[in-house]
């Protein structure tokens, strides 16, 4: 009778183990996948935010670009980051990595935002940084 009594006991145990051990499993398990790319995308997109300004102020030192320059540089550039109140957020990278590419200065001078001249310095001094993540 006691030998009986120990196998249900062991039974019990091993099986009440195992259910824990599998709902632990389970609650690992539900990691949310789409979290990471979004944090991937706003990395890069600080990145590029830290480029563009430590740029603009390298250039502001240098006085090749002066406070009016930058105010409308960095209006131009928030312009054209802003996005909408119910955007997925996706999309939202999409746009600001967009904004933050190389290329928005031709946008810029070709919209009177700055002079060809200071595009053109502004160019050579972001051109030492790898940026090409930003395009698709």
């Amino acid at each position: 009778m006691k030998f009986k009594n120990k196998s249900k006991l062991i039974m019990f145990i091993m099986c009440s183990l195992l259910l824990i051990c599998t709902s632990v499993n389970c609650s690992y398990a539900k990691e949310p996948i789409m979290e990471y790319k979004y944090t991937v995308e706003e990395q890069k997109i600080k990145r590029a935010q830290f480029i563009w300004k430590s740029c603009i102020d390298e250039l502001k030192n240098e006085n090749i670009l002066t406070t009016i320059d930058i105010n409308n540089i960095n209006n131009y550039l928030n312009k054209e980051m802003r996005s909408d109140k119910f955007e997925s957020p996706l999309k939202r990278y999409d746009r600001q990595k967009k904004a933050l590419r190389p290329t928005t200065i031709e946008k810029m001078v070709s919209e009177n935002i700055i002079s060809a001249e200071k595009a053109g310095k502004l160019r050579d001094k972001m051109s030492k940084y790898n940026l090409s993540n930003l395009e698709k």
